[in-house]
């Protein structure tokens, strides 16, 4: 009969048929073990094409093109509150720039009411290619990584840093002196701004200017072989840095924060480095700014058209205080947030994607 006919499955086909539902729940990246992953794919795409969403229970409506609208909208609002944020920071930090020479000894800075309260000092050097590879890559062994390894070509010996820099520039020519070899080496540790500054107001008080602590902390690891010591002079005592137990050319702990700040090369060819803090900022007034040390090197023979001494504020709402950089990220995030808001109405005004067609599959 016709109910004979009708053979009983067995226990492996009925398990196939109740495991699949379980597997059409969810898009799984395993394929049958009669059929190919390709296979399998097109076979979940055709029915994806047939039964909508109710195929799958993944919740996939949200890469549908009103919701990527909405997504990009959001993040479009999200970048122009942060550049919003960025250009009132930026706005907030006031700095006064004085532009000074080799030939200047002494300048007048006057500090208004709304710059009053200036803590930070720096210094800038433009148009200063420091950002070249071959600059960047002579500095000491100290540097060398995993990626990347150092090498101080251009400045290995006492004598290369005396004809690269040492004869127009006698500051550093005196740092030379006696010395067996030129540690810490490369082109990075001779070209270190050596600039120093004093500041009094108009009755001859001298400002306290802070120059400790200006490197990152997370940069001591680097000179861990690098230490401070002294010797005693007459009735004097005099610092001087000693590298792997010898001598270098570094005078003292002063001057080796600031060589810490120096190795820290900028990206672009446009040097702007943290000089000192001025302990609870500057008063309104006038201020005479002398130069004890003013090295010609850069603007003589290094083509940097001036140097510059910036008094800055910091932000109330963290440490920076460069405006420039404000400037800066809040241009990105306009970009950015541009960027979106054309994804979100390309996502809105496009025309519906064409179907895909169909495969056909034997039954």
């Amino acid at each position: 009969s016709a109910h004979d006919s009708v053979l009983p499955e067995s226990p492996r086909a009925l398990a196939r048929q109740d495991g699949e539902s379980s597997k059409q729940t969810c898009m799984s990246r395993e394929s049958g073990k009669d059929g190919s992953l390709k296979k399998w794919l097109a076979g979940r795409l055709h029915q994806i094409e047939e039964k909508g969403e109710s195929a799958f229970s993944c919740p996939l409506w949200c890469y549908r093109r009103p919701p990527h609208a909405c997504h990009s909208s959001i993040c479009s609002f999200l970048f122009i509150i942060m550049a919003y944020s960025l250009f009132l920071h930026g706005s907030a930090v006031h700095e006064l720039s004085v532009a000074y020479g080799p030939q200047d000894a002494w300048k007048e800075i006057v500090i208004d009411d709304r710059l009053a309260g200036a803590s930070l000092v720096s210094y800038e050097l433009p148009s200063f290619m420091a950002n070249s590879r071959h600059f960047l890559e002579s500095r000491p062994a100290a540097f060398n990584g995993i990626m990347q390894q150092y090498s101080c070509t251009g400045a290995t010996q006492v004598a290369d840093a005396t004809r690269g820099r040492g004869s127009g520039d006698a500051d550093f020519q005196q740092l030379l002196e006696n010395l067996a070899s030129f540690e810490p080496c490369g082109l990075v540790s001779m070209s270190v701004f050596m600039d120093q500054f004093r500041l009094t107001d108009t009755e001859g008080a001298p400002v306290s200017i802070d120059e400790t602590d200006l490197a990152w902390a997370s940069d001591a690891d680097l000179y861990s072989d690098w230490s401070v010591s002294t010797t005693l002079v007459g009735n004097e005592t005099f610092e001087y840095v000693q590298i792997d137990a010898d001598r270098s050319w570094i005078p003292d702990s002063t001057f080796l924060e600031h060589l810490k700040v120096w190795y820290r090369t900028p990206v672009s060819p446009y040097v702007r480095h943290l000089w000192g803090r001025i302990p609870g900022g500057l008063p309104a007034g006038r201020y005479n700014l002398t130069f004890p040390v003013n090295s010609p090197i850069f603007t003589e023979e290094w083509s940097v058209p001036e140097k510059r001494l910036i008094f800055s504020q910091t932000s109330p709402v963290s440490q920076l205080g460069s405006s420039g950089a404000s400037y800066t990220l809040a241009a990105l995030c306009c970009v950015v947030a541009l960027v979106d808001f054309l994804v979100a109405l390309v996502l809105l005004v496009a025309g519906k994607a064409p179907k895909r067609k169909s495969a056909v599959h034997p039954a």
